[in-house]
């Protein structure tokens, strides 16, 4: 019979615990497979509709969490998971719970890099990183409404992003490009046929991302006629310099708008690079959000 170590049967414990205190209208959902992801939160009204809003979760236990100031160190963090995070488009809420206490402290993930860009840590040489992470917000009943506040707000803020921008058919196809990357990174193919498709799909991703970008890059020269329409162009050339790295003739596939039916990927370089080129990526988004709210707000003023 196989038996759980010390790590698993306390990690097992506060995922338990996190169960437990959920509202009991929402779902819990855990992974098929081992993502990095402990589960996700399907959130449901009052009325026990479906609201459209979820999180992904991630629950971190330990015997007593030692605090100083309202902080705690989170230690031992692969630099996998730090990838992993950042390129989500789901937001992800860390959980810390305490066994000694019996109580949970949660964080969003993004607002736990310390005011950090986390291309900084996946930049370090380190293998493991620590993270300071605040303990004011402890789990209670008052908290999930101010959970699910923060979830709503973060997708009211996507969704007022995307209305100011002119691009939004083309950041919907982008964010399909990224989702389609990420699902092959998570999910081991069982078969020749679908390590096959695999590839065929990871090559329509990348030559489609890379279409998205010069297209935006023509509509900010058009729009704006900005100096920032050269940074896209070159940021655009870099995703292709770096992606030529584990995708063999893709200048040639990138030519052509048919599938393509033999490819040659060297996966492990491609998972490796993968996460990092999708993190650039939405940066570059966010950049150009911040952008369009700071020219709309220039406008503003001008009538005025």
């Amino acid at each position: 019979m196989m038996k759980l170590n010390a790590g698993q049967s306390t990690g097992r414990l506060g995922e338990r615990w996190f169960q437990y205190v959920l509202p009991k209208e929402w779902i819990f959902q855990q992974p098929n497979v081992d993502v990095g992801i402990d589960g996700r939160v399907i959130i449901i009204d009052s009325n026990k509709h479906l609201s459209g809003l979820e999180f992904d979760v991630q629950i971190k236990t330990s015997k007593e969490w030692l605090i100083n100031n309202n902080f705690t160190k989170l230690e031992g963090i692969k630099l996998s998971s730090i990838k992993y995070w950042s390129s989500r488009l789901i937001p992800i809420l860390l959980i810390l719970y305490d066994e000694k206490h019996d109580t949970g402290y949660y964080n969003w993930i993004s607002e736990t890099w310390e005011n950090r860009d986390p291309l900084d840590y996946i930049r370090s040489q380190s293998k493991t990183i620590s993270i300071p992470i605040n303990t004011k917000n402890i789990i209670s009943k008052q908290s999930w409404d101010l959970i699910k506040a923060d979830v709503l707000n973060y997708y009211r803020r996507i969704a007022t992003s995307y209305e100011k921008l002119n691009f939004i058919p083309h950041i919907n196809k982008l964010i399909t490009c990224i989702w389609y990357l990420q699902q092959i990174i998570t999910i081991e193919p069982q078969t020749d046929d679908e390590k096959l498709q695999d590839k065929i799909n990871i090559c329509i991703s990348y030559r489609n991302l890379l279409d998205i970008l010069n297209k935006i890059y023509e509509q900010y020269s058009y729009l704006y006629e900005s100096d920032f329409s050269e940074r896209v162009k070159k940021f655009h050339d870099s995703i292709k310099v770096d992606v030529e790295m584990f995708i063999r003739d893709f200048s040639e596939i990138i030519k052509s708008e048919n599938s393509p039916k033999i490819v040659l990927i060297n996966m492990e370089i491609f998972k490796e690079k993968t996460p990092l080129l999708i993190l650039k990526v939405l940066n570059l988004l966010m950049e150009i959000t911040k952008r369009e709210g700071i020219m709309e707000h220039l406008f503003t003023n001008d009538m005025e």
